[in-house]
């Protein structure tokens, strides 16, 4: 393949190449080490992955070679199996969390979705959880008769189930409540209770009482005192005489008007003033 590159052998040995080396010594110590995969004297021409790059075009279009149908099995390697559609049964089955089975209707319509074919505009009701259905369960009004070994029936629901039938359309269970506070359920799932009684006792169940929290109130600080007081007897505000006696009464208000530095004379009434000057 590396004949057909073009080669580039006048435009690299020229010169001063010419007159310094011949073309064997230039060749060993440049075309050997040159990695050029557009020539076909450089080395880079002659490796592998340039072999593999020229050679994919007819390798994978023009020729190529496919290995015969039973080469696993004349090689000894296990055959693989398509394992789709178990994997889109367990993932479905993951999703609903649920034993109930899963339908080859559901497993088709999950197939068309991830192929782009069914446009996944609307959730499918294999994948809806049961605890909040679209529609609320249908409540009976004619209850059938009881069993001889099961107490009174008190109420009963119809109540959509995850499972598809063979026309893809939802089944549909009937949710009992018997009079002594037991419940049954037509699914044949093995909880006890099942999805479909959880949902219509969540229904059933009174909304949470809210708590209302009070905000916390705080005392009001103690007032205190100016001096310090004993431990057994409080000390009144405005103090203690010491000897005894009362206490000296509560000096007048100061005026206002009064100087506060002793450096200013106060000038009586009809006194007079001078002032010194030019």
């Amino acid at each position: 393949m590396s004949r057909n590159l073009p080669d580039l052998w006048d435009s690299c040995y020229e010169g001063e190449h010419r007159r310094l080396k011949s073309p064997e010594q230039f060749k060993k110590e440049f075309c050997d080490a040159c990695m050029n995969v557009g020539c076909r004297n450089s080395k880079g021409a002659g490796s592998k992955w340039n072999q593999r790059i020229i050679s994919q075009e007819d390798r994978l279009l023009n020729n190529p070679q496919f290995a015969p149908e039973n080469a696993a099995q004349m090689l000894g390697i296990p055959d693989f199996k398509n394992m789709i559609q178990e994997a889109l049964r367990i993932e479905i089955s993951t999703q609903r969390n649920d034993w109930e089975p899963v339908s080859d209707a559901e497993v088709g319509r999950a197939a068309a979705e991830m192929l782009g074919i069914v446009s996944p505009t609307k959730k499918p009701a294999e994948f809806e959880p049961e605890s909040t259905p679209e529609e609320p369960p249908e409540k009976l009004e004619d209850a059938p008769e009881d069993h001889e070994a099961l107490p009174p029936v008190q109420s009963q629901w119809k109540v959509r189930g995850s499972t598809l039938d063979k026309t893809g359309k939802p089944l549909t269970y009937t949710v009992t409540q018997y009079s002594d506070g037991g419940w049954g359920c037509t699914c044949p799932s093995r909880e006890n209770p099942c999805k479909h009684v959880r949902a219509i006792q969540e229904r059933l169940a009174p909304p949470p009482t809210p708590v209302v929290i009070a905000d916390p109130v705080r005392p009001a600080p103690a007032p205190r005192n100016k001096f310090p007081t004993s431990i057994n007897t409080p000390a009144p505000n405005r103090g203690i005489m010491v000897g005894g006696g009362p206490p000296p009464p509560p000096a007048p208000p100061a005026d206002p008007w009064e100087p506060t530095s002793p450096k200013v004379k106060k000038i009586e009434v009809g006194g007079k003033v001078k002032f010194k000057g030019k």
